[in-house]
């Protein structure tokens, strides 16, 4: 855990199985970036069971942003409990997703099994309210 500006900000950056840690950590996610490749490229970090625990780790309203806008990718974050939308990437990308956590997610069993390590970034803020830089929060 790295704290920034002045403890307010806690940046964590997870290495090894995606799986295995997110089930271990203990947290209350306000925002993510999830960076795991393309999902043809990882498979394992955008599976159902990954982004079952991203979203048990996140807090009502916490919000995502992730390059990927894969259709796939889109539909299991909506599967798990997330408002999602795409939007405008940046170069070269020509859209991405973000979104926030709509829906608490249920309590369910996650199957153990991965392949392939993978990297997902979890910034996890103290502030009441997420918000995307530089603009108002508005519903999706």
């Amino acid at each position: 855990m790295l704290p920034l500006e002045a403890g307010r900000v806690r940046l964590f950056l997870l290495l090894g199985d995606v799986q295995s840690l997110l089930e271990q950590m203990q947290a209350q996610v306000h925002a993510w970036y999830l960076d795991g490749f393309a999902p043809a490229r990882n498979p394992a970090m955008w599976s159902t069971a990954v982004l079952q625990q991203v979203a048990r780790l996140t807090v009502p309203g916490g919000t995502f942003a992730t390059f990927t806008a894969a259709g796939a990718v889109r539909r299991r974050l909506a599967a798990v409990g997330f408002a999602v939308e795409k939007v405008p990437g940046f170069s070269p990308k020509r859209e991405s997703l973000r979104g926030y956590l709509a829906q608490p997610p249920a309590i369910t069993d996650v199957s153990p099994w991965f392949a392939n390590p993978s990297v997902p970034h979890g910034v996890m803020r103290r502030s009441s309210e997420p918000a995307w830089p530089g603009r108002q929060r508005r519903k999706l």
